[in-house]
C-alpha cells in the first residue's frame, strides 16, 4: 500500500460553519481560532463532505475517498478550552443518502473503519462543552491489516549506514490536501533517512519531539533537517538551534530525490 496522509483543513467557506454568536479567526500559519460562549452542547461547529453538492454549495469534495471495509488512523490537531470539549463524528451514507452508521472520536487519535455500502460520508466537528478551540488540521492515514498506530509510518529508517552518525530527517509540507511519503527507490542517495511526524513539524502547543528520543535513534550524534515547502521551512527555522542541526531547504519533493547525502 502506498503511504500517503490525507490532510483536512478548515477553509473560510461560511456555509459549513456555525457562525451565530461566533468569532472565527484565520491565521497565516494555518491555525483557525473559533470561539462561541453561548453555543449549546451538541452543536455542529463545522462539517466537511466527501461528495459536496457543487450546484448548491459551490464546493468540491473536501474529504478523501475511503475504501469500503478499509481501516484508517485518524489524528486531529485541535486544542480546546475546556479540555475534552469537542469530538469528531464520521457519518456514513449509502447511494440514496440513507445513513448507514456513524463513529464518534473524542480522543486525539482513533481507528476508523469504513462500513460496507458506503457511498459518501461527512466529518463533523462537534461542541461538547468547549467555548474556544484552535484547529490546524485532521489527518486520515490508511492502515494495513496489522497496523494499529503511526509507528510504522514515522519509525522507519531508510538506507541505513552504520558508518554514518548523521540522521537525515524530512520535514514535510503540510499545506496541501495530501502528503505522499517518498518511495525508497527515489531516495537511494540519502542514507539514514526518516520522516518526521506531524507533531515534530508543527510549532507551539502541537509540537512534540518525543519520537526523536526513542532508543533506536541514540546512535545518531548529528541531525540534518530536510525542509520541504513553506511549512517545512518554518519548522526547520524553529528547530535549527534547538537541535543544533544542519538545514537543507528544498522547494519540492523533486529536490529531495536529487539529493545525495551521507
Amino acid at each position: 500500500m502506498e503511504k500517503l496522509i490525507y490532510l483536512i483543513h478548515w477553509d473560510d467557506h461560511a456555509a459549513d460553519t456555525y457562525l451565530y454568536g461566533s468569532r472565527v479567526a484565520f491565521h497565516e500559519n494555518g491555525i483557525v481560532e473559533y470561539e462561541n460562549r453561548r453555543m449549546p452542547s451538541g452543536t455542529v461547529i463545522r462539517t466537511w463532505y466527501s461528495q459536496a453538492d457543487y450546484q448548491a454549495k459551490r464546493l468540491a469534495s473536501q474529504l478523501p475517498v475511503l475504501e469500503e471495509g478499509g481501516r484508517y488512523l485518524v489524528r486531529s490537531y485541535v486544542s480546546c478550552r475546556p479540555e475534552k470539549g469537542i469530538l469528531l463524528r464520521f457519518q456514513f451514507f449509502d447511494q440514496q443518502k440513507h445513513p448507514i452508521s456513524f463513529l464518534a472520536l473524542d480522543e486525539k487519535e482513533g481507528i476508523l473503519e469504513c462500513p460496507k455500502g458506503t457511498y459518501s460520508y461527512e466529518l463533523q466537528l462537534i461542541q461538547t462543552g468547549s467555548v474556544f478551540l484552535r484547529f490546524h488540521h485532521v489527518e486520515i492515514l490508511p492502515l494495513e491489516e496489522k497496523e494499529k498506530s503511526a509507528e510504522g509510518w514515522f519509525g522507519q529508517l531508510w538506507n541505513p549506514d552504520i558508518c554514518s552518525d548523521t540522521m537525515n530527517i524530512l520535514l514535510p509540507e503540510l499545506s496541501g490536501g495530501m502528503f505522499r511519503f517518498p518511495k525508497e527507490r527515489k531516495i537511494w542517495g540519502i542514507s539514514n533517512f526518516t520522516v518526521a511526524p506531524t507533531e515534530y513539524v508543527m510549532s507551539g502547543e502541537f509540537f512534540s519531539d518525543q519520537w526523536l528520543h526513542k532508543e533506536k535513534w541514540e546512535r545518531f550524534r548529528e541531525k540534518r533537517l530536510l525542509a520541504v515547502g513553506r511549512t517545512g521551512k518554518e519548522a526547520a527555522l524553529n528547530l535549527e538551534y534547538v537541535q543544533s542541526a544542519e538545514v537543507l531547504f528544498l522547494k519540492s519533493m523533486k529536490d529531495l530525490y536529487e539529493l545525495e547525502t551521507d
